[in-house]
């Protein structure tokens, strides 16, 4: 398995290839709600090897309607020589039955590093069992920011790490901001502090705040390394990002744009887990943002990893951090013949956790 992830990148003209610890499914065991559950893995075999994956964990998230099960799924592979058949549409349907008839979850989650057009195609080109398949939509576009690490070194004013005794004015932040959002799940005081201690050496301090002039809360962050059970290398692009990729380097060469991670190499990321801030303002986020790259100039990570909903105002914030950006595709899927086949789940505000991609 941790051989097909490190072989098969994510797909699409920015193609990302994982390495995983032994356990190729740590993390995803550490994502389960309870501690002792585990997700859910399909295979898909072909001549004895192991030529496609899926794995699927199911947690609460918002819907249209309501809180309802959310199938999450990830760790999505075909190995190219399968790709041109039913092979996706078949381990898709069968993955999404049994978490419904199992689990009563009726929508599942995925994103993919493409845009929205090219992550859909997979779905659009149908044959006459089109309605057979898992049906699919874009619910939202996101872009993954890099913003590099080591070149902001100064704290900015009322920003600070979280204690426990924070816990509770934190729980209801993030609870008020994230209603909000498509796919977010409900948050309490229980839930974050279960979150912020299910990953080996994650403490609460690793949540960061912002308050404005008169004490209160305007936003904040929590940064997760997952760097012992996965690491990823950017692969050559292809297509219409491979022009691109090669413009940004040759402006990044000249000090005009951002570096990016080397084709080949091991990038070593600090994730953000949840972002909130107050009337998604970009001067509270970009403060906020800021002074965890202060905080983290000297740690061993090269780059600050967030993912934050596509438009002028994080296009703008990129460039002020002179991130390097990949588009995400939100997709949200389900089978046919439920209830949600006709239902648009298109959202402005789509909650995407960078650190389970």
């Amino acid at each position: 398995m941790s051989e097909l992830l490190r072989e098969v990148p994510f797909g699409g003209e920015f193609p990302v290839v994982e390495e995983r610890q032994e356990d190729a499914f740590a993390l995803r065991n550490i994502r389960t709600m309870d501690a002792g559950s585990a997700p859910d893995i399909y295979i898909v075999e072909s001549q004895g090897f192991v030529a496609g994956s899926a794995c699927v964990v199911v947690r609460p998230g918002a819907a249209t309607g309501g809180i309802v099960p959310l199938a999450h799924l990830t760790d999505v592979r075909l190995r190219p020589e399968l790709r041109a058949g039913k092979v996706l549409p078949t381990l898709l349907r069968i993955a999404l039955e049994d978490v419904r008839v199992r689990l009563g979850a009726e929508l599942a989650v995925m994103h993919l590093l493409d845009r929205d057009h090219v992550a859909l195609a997979p779905f659009i080109r149908r044959s006459r069992e089109r309605y057979e398949q898992p049906m699919a939509q874009v619910a939202g576009l996101t872009d993954l920011l890099l913003i590099p690490l080591g070149r902001h070194t100064d704290i900015p004013r009322h920003f600070s790490a979280a204690a426990h005794h924070d816990l509770p004015e934190l729980g209801t932040f993030i609870s008020a901001r994230q209603a909000s959002r498509r796919f977010a799940e409900p948050v309490s005081i229980e839930t974050l502090a279960h979150e912020l201690t299910r990953l080996p050496d994650q403490r609460v301090d690793h949540t960061f705040m912002m308050r404005d002039a008169t004490g209160a809360l305007s936003a904040c962050l929590t940064v997760v390394d997952t760097g012992r059970f996965r690491r990823f290398v950017p692969l050559q692009p292809t297509g219409w990002a491979r022009a691109e990729s090669l413009v940004q380097r040759s402006a990044s060469a000249l000090g005009l744009a951002p570096a990016a991670p080397g084709e080949g190499e091991t990038a070593e990321v600090l994730w953000v887990s949840t972002i909130e801030a107050r009337g998604d303002e970009p001067a509270r986020l970009q403060a906020l943002l800021e002074g965890v790259l202060a905080a983290h100039a000297e740690s061993s990570w090269d780059w600050l990893g967030v993912a934050l909903p596509r438009g002028p105002q994080t296009t703008a914030l990129a460039q002020a951090l002179r991130a390097t950006t990949f588009p995400i595709s939100v997709l949200v899927l389900s089978l046919a013949g439920t209830r949600w086949n006709n239902v648009d789940l298109r959202a402005p505000r789509v909650r995407v956790n960078a650190a389970f991609l």
